[in-house]
């Protein structure tokens, strides 16, 4: 799969962003998101929780880590992700499991 013809910035609204999310919550895809971008599991599980919606500050609380923890895995994402935004972070890891998903 060639990662830069992925689509970095299209645009969800509230409903389209929660209905991908818990697409991508529920398959077992993850794994494939994970090995393409070579993404740790707790990076993983930060992801998800960012495509979730929860802020910085939420997402800190629900894992049992530090605010500055959190923002430091989600530093590390975005640039494995080479991308420049929680959004964009989001919607990549959703666009990369639907890519996975027409495969199988």
């Amino acid at each position: 799969m060639n990662q830069e013809n992925l689509l970095v910035e299209p645009r969800f609204d509230g409903n389209s962003l929660k209905l991908a999310y818990n697409r991508l919550f529920i398959l077992r895809h993850w794994r494939d998101v994970q090995q393409t971008f070579g993404l740790t599991n707790r990076e993983i599980q930060v992801g998800i929780l960012i495509c979730k919606g929860n802020s910085n500050q939420k997402i800190a609380k629900d894992l049992g880590i530090r605010l500055s923890t959190t923002k430091e895995y989600i530093k590390r994402i975005r640039t494995k992700l080479n991308v420049h935004s929680k959004t964009q972070l989001a919607v990549k890891m959703i666009l990369v499991t639907d890519i996975f998903t027409k495969e199988a």
